[in-house]
């Protein structure tokens, strides 16, 4: 082996122990974060205006489902009867949590694992949510998680313009500033913060407040 030849094996093996570094250090920099917001979701808890919302919710679920599941209501349907179904739950849902609903649609999508909501204000600041069709077929139960999440949102978001459900002012200036600094999941770091982000982290401890209400 010539001299040449050695040099480069070493400096090869110089940079690929650097980056190396580099990366473990970007892992524990990535799991230092993931702790820390673990922190933050667990202590993360609704207000007492909350309290009104989560139990109207539980009752109109309560009073459309009987003792079935959303499954068991919907078992021996047609795709389109499925669909009309969740369309009118969502509506009564919105209706109860008093939130302006331009459209809600079912559609097909295979985006984020099964479950697809989004939340536009058009001019007169009403809301369009669209639903995941796949959802609503394989696991109808979490799609009314879903929708509880995303009616979550339209009242996060009407409530900066008009807060009628007496939110605190703190807390409608944290949704109001994770909506201007929205984290989109495009990696494994990505989705822990967008899971813990404040309108996020919100809208499932709310839907999941009323499904366990519900579940009782």
């Amino acid at each position: 082996m010539g001299l040449l030849t050695a040099a480069i094996i070493v400096g090869l093996g110089y940079v690929t122990c650097r980056l190396y570094n580099k990366y473990k250090e970007k892992q524990r920099e990535v799991e230092a974060l993931e702790g820390s917001l673990g922190q933050w979701s667990s202590t993360y808890a609704l207000e007492p205006a909350d309290t009104k919302l989560v139990n109207d919710c539980s009752s109109c679920l309560n009073n459309y489902l009987g003792n079935s599941t959303f499954e068991e209501k919907l078992r021996g349907r047609t795709l389109e009867e499925k669909k009309t179904a969740a369309v009118e739950i969502a509506e009564k849902l919105a209706r109860t949590m008093d939130v302006e609903v331009a459209s809600i649609e079912v559609r097909p999508d295979s985006e984020m694992g099964g479950s697809y909501g989004m939340e536009l204000c058009d001019a007169t600041g009403k809301i369009s949510i669209a639903l995941n069709e796949l959802q609503l077929e394989a696991d109808p139960d979490r799609f009314l998680f879903t929708i509880l999440h995303e009616l979550r949102h339209a009242v996060q978001d009407s409530s900066i313009r008009n807060n009628k459900w007496g939110f605190s002012d703190e807390r409608v200036a944290q949704w109001l500033y994770s909506n201007q600094n929205y984290v989109q999941a495009r990696c494994r770091a990505d989705f822990k913060a967008y899971q813990n982000q404040i309108v996020e982290l919100d809208a499932n401890t709310f839907a999941d407040a009323v499904i366990r209400k519900l579940n009782k």
